[in-house]
């Protein structure tokens, strides 16, 4: 997905998106990042900055404990631009073909 200049991929790492990587790119070099993430009734607000290159990247455990099943959510804000995801995860959030 894309938001301006900026880029997300998303990668899934563990069944049931259990684990994902996340892949930020099209920032401007060393810019500021203000990241929330959100999963269940956890969550939380953090600083980051690019790199370099303008690339971020992050590790997503959207687990919960006592909780079969949720949804999480990635938000990032930054000068050049605003972009999220959210996703289900655990039971039922898809179906092998």
């Amino acid at each position: 997905m894309s938001s301006g200049p900026c880029h997300l991929a998303a990668i899934e790492t563990g069944p049931y998106y259990y684990g994902m990587f996340i892949v930020l790119t099209g920032f401007q070099p060393n810019e500021d990042l203000a990241i929330d993430t959100q999963s269940g009734n956890e969550g939380g607000q953090t600083n980051a900055k690019a790199n370099e290159q303008g690339s971020y990247n992050a590790a997503l455990l959207p687990f919960v404990k006592g909780q079969r099943s949720g949804k999480a959510r990635f938000y990032v804000t930054a000068k050049s631009c605003k972009i999220r995801i959210e996703f289900p995860w655990g039971e039922g959030s898809y179906k092998y073909q």
